[in-house]
């Protein structure tokens, strides 16, 4: 069986504080993108271990042992729904890692969806809230690739999801990933709090850019909307995403954000043609991997 798992960039990120769970509370608007990871779930004899195998362009920077969440996802799954017939998991790794788009909670979402699916288990509601359950056990954002959607409004850790779709395109987002890993954990063990609560203002972008997009109608300016409060932290701490935020913004790109916590950057143009001029211009940078992606439609159609 072949599943596909999506990644994602995070149009807007906003970090609250920290949680007594020893996360932090976030506000941030998640948006699918169509550069996937294909997986591969088939059963094993009895007898056997679950199996997992990694390969692809970035498939030797992944952990294949128990750490690998795909892998944390499957032994999850089984412990979860009495299941003891070991399987295997084949990664086909597309997305880069540390990278700020989500490819291992995607990953795991998908194996997930996948062996509810190999053993036809019934979609019933109790079972999707034993998935969710299950995928906040894994990580925050494996709950989001759960979703049917390609948009959705997280709160909370990032599992308390308003999901929506935006039925056709609306920008072209330029992505890069300059060649390195950031950590999550570092990024955030950076962070500082202001003694004083901030201003609203960014709170009502978020309202706005979701409601508009939900309409289909973007106002002009709503990239000004666009927002990540880890953004300077990263540029700060690693020069290499700073260069692909400082390129793209020299190259005419409409908004630049970095996505999460890094490494990957993107900038959105609204023509396809401008963006291809963009891509054009970046391609040929050493080290550096970019694609062309359109935000909103369906993404199997791109």
């Amino acid at each position: 069986m072949v599943v596909w798992a999506p990644a994602k960039i995070n149009l807007y990120l906003d970090v609250l504080g920290p949680r007594p769970d020893g996360y932090h509370s976030i506000e941030t608007l998640f948006a699918k993108i169509n550069l996937r990871d294909r997986l591969r779930l088939g059963l094993l004899p009895r007898g056997r271990r679950d199996h997992l195998s990694v390969r692809g362009p970035f498939g030797a920077l992944i952990p294949p042992g128990p750490a690998n969440l795909a892998l944390r996802a499957a032994r999850a799954f089984k412990a979860g729904f009495g299941i003891s017939r070991p399987v295997f998991i084949e990664i086909d790794k597309r997305i880069p890692v540390g990278a700020g788009l989500g490819g291992g909670s995607s990953d795991a979402a998908a194996v997930l969806t996948g062996l509810s699916r190999l053993f036809k288990l019934p979609e019933t509601a109790a079972h999707v809230r034993a998935l969710k359950t299950m995928a906040l056990g894994i990580g925050s954002d494996v709950p989001f690739f759960l979703e049917k959607a390609g948009f959705a409004v997280g709160r909370g850790r990032g599992e308390r999801l308003s999901a929506f779709e935006v039925g056709r395109p609306f920008s072209w987002a330029v992505l890069v990933y300059p060649g390195l890993q950031v950590s999550t954990k570092e990024i955030y063990q950076k962070l500082r709090f202001p003694s004083k609560k901030p201003a609203l203002t960014r709170a009502r972008h978020l309202g706005r850019l979701k409601k508009s997009l939900e309409c289909g109608r973007l106002p002009p300016g709503w990239e000004g909307w666009l927002h990540n409060r880890l953004q300077q932290i990263v540029l700060s701490s690693h020069p290499e995403v700073a260069a692909a935020r400082d390129r793209l913004l020299s190259l005419g790109a409409r908004a630049v954000l970095v996505s999460g916590t890094g490494s990957s950057v993107f900038g959105l143009e609204k023509t396809r043609l401008k963006a291809r001029r963009i891509f054009n211009r970046l391609k040929p940078v050493k080290n550096w991997s970019v694609w062309m992606l359109p935000l909103g439609g369906d993404l199997h159609r791109h």
